[in-house]
């Protein structure tokens, strides 16, 4: 499975699909269970919805504290993903309990929470793609001088990420993971996909973004050998030349510096 969805010239991250169904599910759940004792439990089931992803939120935020503090109007960014489940989980059932009462109607509610947070634990890790090698891709040039081979790579852990500049997401998130990659333990190289240098060094000029750790790709041969069919994309490589993870769209500090840590524990 390769974690992504497509409908004809669109792409849509397959996870991110399946939790606003697992959402609807749950909402609808919460509804027919009040239906059934003569009860409006909407109003309930959408609270209980929005209060559990809020405190979902703020928990992953405070979980990856140090991350947010270096740009706090990311925590409004919810699209890029980052949600802890069981604080989510105790919010929403607290609101249900609150909203519908220690009852049938409540007690449904709550099973009703259970049985889809269970099958979201049931589905979240088939949905991750396997780990697979990391296919052959031409040597890359660096903007700031000299070639990158990626085979010489190989026994560290590495992360690339595949951008361009007409790409509105990837010129978002493309000065937090410049600024990363320049501390990062695991190297992580920005690989621009189709334009000319010139471009690139003009666009990252324009807008005071390093370049020491910006490739250029002319031909978009990573991203066809990655299959990557929409920016931006992050892949996350083991010291074993394995893939262990995609991100894609738009990636978070937090997203970023979890999937690093994740690399180096596994490389030691």
């Amino acid at each position: 499975m390769s974690g992504v969805l497509h409908i004809g010239p669109f792409a849509f991250a397959l996870d991110r699909l399946v939790a606003l169904v697992v959402l609807w599910l749950f909402v609808t759940l919460v509804v027919v269970v009040g239906k059934r004792a003569g009860r409006n439990s909407r109003p309930a089931a959408w609270a209980a919805l929005l209060v559990g992803l809020a405190v979902a939120r703020i928990g992953y935020v405070v979980q990856y504290y140090q991350a947010f503090s270096a740009d706090w109007l990311s925590v409004f960014a919810v699209w890029q993903g980052g949600f802890a489940l069981i604080p989510g989980l105790i919010a929403a059932a607290a609101v249900l309990v609150l909203m519908l009462g220690l009852n049938r109607v409540g007690g449904g509610a709550a099973a009703g929470l259970v049985v889809v947070a269970l099958l979201w634990v049931g589905i979240a890790p088939q949905l991750r793609p396997a780990a697979e090698p990391l296919p052959a891709i031409p040597a890359l040039t660096r903007l700031s001088g000299g070639t990158v081979d990626l085979k010489t790579l190989h026994g560290k852990p590495v992360i690339l990420n595949l951008w361009a500049t007409w790409c509105p997401p990837c010129r978002r998130e493309l000065p937090m993971l410049a600024h990363e990659a320049k501390t990062s333990a695991v190297p992580i190289l920005l690989i621009d996909q189709g334009e000319l240098p010139e471009k690139v060094r003009t666009f990252l000029t324009e807008n005071g973004i390093d370049n020491s750790h910006v490739l250029i790709d002319e031909r978009g041969a990573t991203s066809s050998a990655l299959h990557a069919q929409a920016f931006p994309t992050t892949v996350f490589i083991n010291a074993d030349g394995m893939i262990v993870k995609r991100h894609m769209g738009e990636i978070s500090r937090a997203a970023l510096q979890a999937g690093t840590a994740a690399l180096l524990k596994e490389s030691s």
